[in-house]
C-alpha cells in the first residue's frame, strides 16, 4: 500500500488544538500538545513532526490527509473517530487506543505500537510495515485488505477477528491468542503453521 504523504509547503501552527474546529493546511513541529482532551474537531491536510500528544483524547474527531512523523502518541484515546488517507512513520503509539473506529487507507512504518488497543475498530486497506504490535489489543476488529509485513505480532490478541486472507506469514506470531476458527483463511509460513497447531488441540508427536 503507497503511504500517502504531503510534499508541499504548509503553514506553521503554534496553537493548542481544541473542540469543535477545523484545522486545515498546517503543519505542527516539536511541541508538547499532551494531556488535551479534544471533541470534535476536524484535521485535514496536516503534518505533524516530532509532536508530543501523549495521553491525548480526541472523540469523534476526523483526521484526514494526515501525517505523523517521529511523534509521541502513547497512551492516546481515540474513539469514534475517523482517520482517512493517513501516514504513521517512526512514531512511538504505546498503548495508544483506537476504540471503535474506522482507519481507511491507513499506514504505519516502523512504529512502536506495543500494547496498542484496535478494538471494534474498522479497518480498510491499512497496512503495518516494520512496526512491534507485541501484546496488543486487536479483538472484535473488521479487517479489510490489511496488511502485516515484517511485524513483531508476538502474545497479541486476535479474539473474534477473523484473519481470512491476512498474510501474517513475514512477522512474529509467537504467544498469540486467537479462537481457532478465526484463522481459517490466515496466510502463514510453515513454521508458523506448527506453532499454530496447537490452538488447533492437535499434538505432534515426534
Amino acid at each position: 500500500m503507497n503511504k500517502y504523504l504531503i510534499t508541499e509547503k504548509l503553514t506553521p501552527s503554534y496553537s493548542l488544538f481544541k473542540s469543535q474546529e477545523t484545522m486545515q493546511n498546517v503543519a505542527f513541529n516539536d511541541d508538547d500538545f499532551d494531556y488535551l482532551e479534544i471533541d470534535a474537531t476536524d484535521f485535514t491536510h496536516c503534518i505533524l513532526t516530532k509532536m508530543n500528544l501523549s495521553n491525548d483524547q480526541f472523540h469523534n474527531c476526523h483526521f484526514i490527509e494526515v501525517v505523523f512523523v517521529n511523534c509521541d502518541l502513547s497512551n492516546i484515546s481515540f474513539d469514534n473517530t475517523l482517520l482517512r488517507r493517513c501516514t504513521f512513520i517512526d512514531c512511538k503509539m504505546i498503548g495508544t487506543a483506537f476504540d471503535n473506529c474506522l482507519l481507511e487507507y491507513v499506514a504505519f512504518e516502523n512504529c512502536k505500537e506495543n500494547y496498542m488497543n484496535l478494538a471494534r475498530t474498522q479497518l480498510r486497506t491499512v497496512s503495518f510495515e516494520a512496526c512491534d504490535l507485541s501484546e496488543a489489543y486487536l479483538s472484535e476488529c473488521t479487517f479489510k485488505n490489511t496488511e502485516f509485513s515484517d511485524c513483531r505480532l508476538r502474545r497479541s490478541e486476535f479474539l473474534h477477528s477473523s484473519l481470512n486472507d491476512i498474510d501474517v506469514s513475514s512477522c512474529a506470531i509467537e504467544g498469540i491468542r486467537i479462537n481457532p476458527q478465526d484463522l481459517r483463511g490466515a496466510i502463514v509460513n510453515e513454521e508458523q503453521a506448527v506453532l499454530l497447531v496447537g490452538l488447533l488441540g492437535v499434538h505432534m508427536k515426534e
